[in-house]
């Protein structure tokens, strides 16, 4: 077991975690806080960096400081057991530049993400990505807490091929619980995504994704929004009491180009009907999707709203 002294200046500690990094495995971090002045880097194939559990705790070493926390570019690597506190008042999120997440994974394949808490970073929670030439594939996120990101808590981008999430909660995100931007073959289950500040889950191109057994409530726009996507699966899922920004939304929107879905044994409703101004909202370009023994109820307008006949 390899542990670092949390008593130590931010620079001394990034440096000896990352020099830990290259030369071992695994490194276990003690309980308490610990202050870094940049990325800590996950670059050998198999590392695993963990913690002794929310006891072990990431900070930054200057409100300022925009970095992220932690890098992951090889394969097979684990990050667990840990807290990450980030600075999101007082760091402005920089849509140019990747900085201020808590955890980036990039072309990295088999990333485990377990049991880590991120709280109140500038940017994404957990940021996947990958690039044409080498996808990140199958980051795996369970048992983690995601709050107070400055932009998405979970964020994947159209070459993090196959994610699986599950036991997840994500809330208060200033943009979406769960942005899917173009992949494909995500797996969500048993997850939990609350009062964001855009939509609970965005998926904007792609597909194939499968959600089942979660919860999805009091986002200020959509419970679930998508576009531009086809074969999306979801069923058991509980969607209620969302659009609190009183934006004209509810709890599931089909709003452009939106084939081959299939809603199932979800339950959708506002209690009491207050802000739901649907429960199901179909565009006219979403065709071929089926929608079936789904409890929709309590929508303000209404509960189904088709915009054409051909659903």
């Amino acid at each position: 077991m390899i542990v670092v002294n949390n008593k130590c200046s931010a620079e001394h500690n990034t440096k000896k975690i990352n020099k830990l990094l290259t030369q071992r495995r695994k490194v276990e971090l003690p309980e308490g806080d610990i202050y870094i002045s940049g990325p800590l880097k996950l670059k050998l194939n198999g590392n695993w960096l963990t913690g002794n559990g929310p006891g072990t705790r990431l900070i930054l070493n200057e409100l300022s400081n925009p970095s992220n926390f932690i890098h992951v570019t090889s394969d097979r690597c684990k990050v667990t057991d840990l807290m990450i506190i980030g600075n999101r008042e007082y760091v402005n999120y920089n849509p140019a530049k990747l900085r201020g997440c808590g955890i980036v994974v990039y072309k990295a394949y088999r990333t485990y993400i377990e049991n880590v808490f991120v709280h109140d970073v500038s940017m994404d929670g957990i940021h996947s990505r990958g690039s044409n030439d080498l996808k990140a594939s199958l980051t795996t996120i369970s048992n983690c807490v995601i709050e107070r990101a400055g932009k998405h808590s979970i964020y994947h981008n159209k070459y993090s091929q196959d994610p699986i999430i599950f036991n997840t909660f994500t809330q208060d995100a200033k943009s979406d619980g769960l942005m899917l931007d173009g992949n494909y073959g995500s797996v969500i289950t048993n997850s939990h995504f609350y009062r964001n500040d855009d939509n609970n889950v965005k998926i904007i191109g792609g597909g194939r994704h499968r959600f089942e057994n979660c919860t999805l409530d009091k986002a200020q726009n959509w419970g679930v929004y998508l576009a531009y996507t086809d074969d999306i699966t979801m069923s058991k899922c509980i969607i209620f009491d969302n659009n609190q920004g009183e934006r004209d939304a509810g709890g599931v929107c089909f709003a452009e180009n939106v084939y081959r879905c299939l809603l199932m044994q979800n339950t959708i409703y506002d209690d009491p009907p207050v802000t739901q101004n649907y429960g199901i909202f179909i565009r006219n370009s979403c065709t071929n999707n089926n929608i079936v023994f789904n409890e929709v109820r309590n929508s303000i307008n209404e509960n189904y709203k088709v915009e054409n006949d051909l659903n």
